[in-house]
This record gives structure tokens, sequence and C-alpha cells, in this order.
């Protein structure tokens, strides 16, 4: 439970980490790098916090690079304000000499800035590129609620392409409500150097506020049972409730309590941390 304020390139920089845990933390204000910064971290988890873009800085709300693996951003608020800034990435480009390769690398296969990274259940709004996934392997983007991005919600790009790096592949996008206003075409981004055919889309809601009967995005693969032109209604400042099997799941990722009314809560135990 920290709040860092930080008119530096980073807020909190983790390199070569394993089994790590940010919960609870708020970063306000960063320039050029990013509000929590993950190279080379393996099995981690960044949940639980804010990040706020206050002033003119640029940069990325929370990023995983650099050789990082199995690592969850789980269930955060990103609030990136206007200006070309990411939201929440996995990859990106890392100096090789940054790069920190998991503990046992597999032998003859390329190199990925990230592998096996979930992104789940966060809140990102503004910014431009609100999800990216850049160099890497085996990403599930699933059940965020991406909205306002200046231009794009979705990017797959390769900023570190060419010898021993992979192409961008794997990546699911699942169960998101996105909400925009920019054209269907630019919503989505893929850039050169991945492999858009084994991309995964399903069950997104996709709703474009200034023109609904133009909610389709241009995406690289049919999508499977997505939704479009429907309106969310999503308030990021009310709390957020996501219904599964086992219960459901609810979001209050804002610094203030609040309630909500569960229909059927005497079949259901509460989860809490520990």
């Amino acid at each position: 439970d920290v709040t860092i304020e930080s008119a530096s390139g980073v807020g909190i920089f983790l390199a070569g980490v394993y089994r790590f845990v940010i919960d609870q933390v708020e970063v306000l204000g960063w320039s050029g790098g990013a509000a929590i910064e993950v190279i080379g971290g393996h099995d981690g988890v960044v949940q639980n916090s804010r990040v706020v873009q206050t002033g003119s800085g640029l940069g990325t709300g929370i990023r995983a690079r650099g050789g990082s693996r199995n690592v969850v951003v789980r269930a955060n608020r990103v609030d990136q304000g206007t200006g070309f800034r990411r939201g929440i990435q996995a990859g990106g480009s890392t100096g090789i000499e940054f790069f920190r390769p998991p503990l046992q690398p597999t032998d003859g296969q390329p190199d990925f800035e990230a592998t096996d990274i979930e992104i789940e259940g966060n809140v990102v709004t503004g910014g431009d590129g609100s999800v990216v996934s850049a160099g890497t392997d085996r990403v599930v983007i699933r059940n965020n609620y991406l909205l306002r991005p200046g231009i794009r919600a979705v990017r797959f790009l390769n900023e570190n392409a060419g010898g021993e790096w992979g192409t961008t592949r794997n990546t699911q996008v699942l169960n998101n409500v996105i909400v925009f206003t920019s054209a269907p075409s630019s919503v989505v981004n893929v850039g050169a150097g991945t492999d858009p055919t084994s991309f995964i889309f399903a069950r997104n809601r996709w709703y474009n506020e200034s023109n609904p009967a133009a909610s389709t995005p241009v995406l690289p693969v049919a999508e499977a049972n997505g939704v479009y032109g429907v309106n969310p209604n999503v308030n990021p400042d009310d709390v957020l409730a996501q219904s599964f099997a086992w219960g459901q799941w609810l979001l209050n990722l804002t610094t203030v309590p609040d309630t909500y009314a569960v229909s059927n809560a005497a079949g259901y135990r509460l989860a809490i941390p520990g």
C-alpha cells in the first residue's frame, strides 16, 4: 500500500527478479519510461494497483519485457490521459545487454521479449495503445476494459525483430470490453514481423461511441462470438462485475470503497487474499 510520485523515467523498476508480487501500489506521473517496469522478471504478479499519468510525460503504464516469463498483470487501473502512451505492454524493445533469459533457456529456439504473460481484469483509459503485445509468445489478454484510447486499443508489434528474436505470435484477445471513437480499421493495429494467423479473438464486446453502426473492427483473423455496436455502459468508477461458473469477480479499481449487491450470495463464499 504505497504511493510513488515520480518525475523520472520509471516509477518501479525490477530487473531479473523471480517470484515477485507488486500489490496495492499507486504510481503518479512519470516520463518516457514506465510506471511499473519489469525486465527479465519471472513468476510474478502486478495486481490491484493504480497508475495515473498526471502530466504531459509519455511512456507506458505497466510493462514486462526483456525475457520476462510467467507474469500476471491483474486488476489494475491505468489512466493514461491523452497523447502517445501505452497502457499495459507485454514485450517491447530491450537491448541484448539488459536481457534476462529464463533460468533454463531452450537451446536452438528463438528468444522472445516476453512469454506466458496474462493481462486480465484491468481497466485502461486513454493513451494510444491500451494493450500491446510486442515480440512475444503466448500472451493472453482477457476480461479487460479498454476505454477510449486515442487511436488503437490493441496493438501487435515486433520492435526487436531480426536475428535470434522470435516473431510475435500466439496472442489471445478474449472477453474484453473495448469502447473507442477511432475508425474501425484503426482500433486494432498489426505491425510487421508478427504472425497474425496465430492470434485468437473471441467474445469481445466492441462499441464505437462516435458511430455505433461502425463498431465492427478490422481484425487480422475472424472473431468467434464477438458483439458489435451494443453499448456496454461501463463506468470505470463503479464496481465492475464479471460472472463465471464459480461465481462473480468484483473489481473496484478506484481509491474509494464501494458496495455491490450479489443476487445469489447464498451460493458463494468470499475469496480474499491468502
